[in-house]
């Protein structure tokens, strides 16, 4: 049995709270590192048999797969400028950093200046081939999909929600 006082987490991923065994301190809340599990397993763990976040390097998650806890990049939402490639705006240089801009804008390339824009959302996961898109809803980014889709090609269809790999 563990020492008086001496926290561990739980098992779960998702119960990342840690468990005191100590009797005067039931659950005791713990900074978790942002983001979440990624859905599958992507390349090489940077660490096998964790217990929780703290025990993973940088920003890695603990996280639970078929070969047991392992620490992982998170999965995080991003929020990106928008691809510019081709196109060319105005040459003026209204920002330099996103803190020159309003609230919720980017600072991003216009394809000659900068300006601040409402940045596009990108979430985790990778967009598959497919070309059943019957009942996708259309899309022309991935904030404009529910829950965890992102926005994919499909042939004959443009960009529909689907869920990602």
């Amino acid at each position: 049995m563990e020492g008086q006082g001496h926290m561990r987490c739980a098992a779960r991923p998702s119960l990342k709270l840690p468990i005191s065994t100590s009797p005067t301190n039931g659950y005791k809340a713990v900074n978790l590192k942002p983001g979440r599990c990624p859905r599958h397993l992507y390349g090489f763990p940077s660490r096998f048999h964790c217990n929780c976040d703290e025990d993973c390097i940088d920003d890695h998650k603990c996280c639970e797969y078929s070969c047991g806890l392992v620490c992982v990049p998170p999965a995080i939402v991003r929020l990106e400028c928008p691809d510019t490639h081709g196109s060319v705006g105005a040459c003026v240089d209204e920002c330099v950093c996103d803190n020159d801009c309003d609230s919720g804008k980017k600072c991003c390339s216009n394809g000659c200046g900068h300006v601040c824009t409402t940045p596009i959302t990108v979430k985790p996961g990778f967009c598959t081939p497919s070309i059943n898109c019957l009942g996708a809803t259309s899309c022309t980014e991935d904030g404009n999909c529910d829950g965890d889709k992102k926005c994919c090609h499909s042939l004959g269809c443009g960009m529909v929600c689907k869920e990602p790999y």
